[in-house]
């Protein structure tokens, strides 16, 4: 049976338990509010460093932003202005190659002019020794004129006179063909003189003046021949002679001009001698040409 005495010893243990329960009530209250407020805190720090990150990031990403568009724009540039420099030079090779091209067509058309200035030279050369055969004819003939007037005493014999008229007919004949192949060669002469300087050369690994200037000696000289006086009807000796010294003056000089050296100025052959030559000058050295 229970006591009274028990009965208050259990009152007064569970009025201290009570009094605990009341203490711990209290001070988990304390605990609570203090777990609150540390959360609250934490809230608060990782919100400012979540913040801080952030900003942090976002500084990070626009100083990289910039310099990546910093990049870009001078990327561009760059290619821009490689691309300008590429146009630029492809502009300057183009043209080259296009002034190259026009050099050649002009070289080739000038060719063309050239080889019909050497044919007409070739045919003036030919007119010449046409000339001068038929000239040497005619020599012939004038010498059988006089030995037919020295041997005949009687001038008025039918026979002397029929010779000397057939002889004399002959001669004039012969100098209508003298004059008009003078005269072709007189119009080619001219149309040559105009444009020897700037279409023909002599060529023998390299430019022969003194063969230019004997062969333009020439073409003067035969141009001004008197044939003219050939066609008087009474024809002396002196007319003979003075037109004589002139053919064999022409032909004297015709022999010192090496006609097989004649080429076209601005040939497309000369054209390479003149890209050797200048090869030679700039770099300063020299070819043995001769002895290849």
């Amino acid at each position: 049976m229970v006591t009274i005495v028990e009965l208050e010893e259990e009152n007064e243990e569970i009025e201290t338990l009570a009094v605990k329960k009341q203490i711990l009530l209290e001070q988990s209250g304390d605990v609570l509010e203090e777990i609150h407020k540390t959360r609250e805190l934490m809230m608060e720090e990782f919100e400012r460093i979540h913040i801080e990150t952030v900003l942090s990031y976002q500084e990070k990403i626009e100083k990289e932003a910039q310099e990546y568009e910093q990049i870009y724009e001078e990327t561009k540039l760059r290619i821009e202005e490689e691309t300008v420099e590429l146009q630029n030079k492809l502009c300057e090779f183009l043209e080259e190659i296009i002034e190259e091209k026009g050099k050649l067509i002009e070289l080739t058309m000038q060719e063309k002019e050239c080889r019909k200035i050497t044919d007409e030279i070739f045919e003036i050369i030919q007119n010449w020794t046409d000339i001068g055969f038929i000239f040497s004819q005619i020599l012939g003939m004038r010498e059988a004129q006089n030995v037919v007037e020295d041997t005949c005493s009687e001038e008025t014999d039918p026979l002397v006179v029929k010779i000397l008229d057939k002889i004399k007919q002959r001669i004039f004949g012969k100098v209508q063909t003298i004059l008009r192949l003078h005269q072709s060669n007189s119009e080619k002469i001219d149309g040559v003189l105009k444009r020897i300087d700037e279409f023909l050369d002599f060529v023998e690994l390299g430019y022969n003046e003194l063969s230019r200037s004997i062969f333009i000696l020439v073409l003067n000289s035969m141009k001004n021949v008197p044939f003219n006086t050939l066609e008087n009807q009474d024809l002396t000796d002196d007319n003979i002679d003075n037109v004589k010294e002139s053919v064999n003056k022409i032909r004297d000089f015709l022999s010192y001009v090496p006609l097989c050296q004649l080429r076209p100025r601005k040939s497309l052959r000369q054209f390479l001698w003149d890209e050797i030559d200048s090869y030679q000058r700039y770099n300063d050295i020299f070819f043995d040409l001769e002895n290849l």
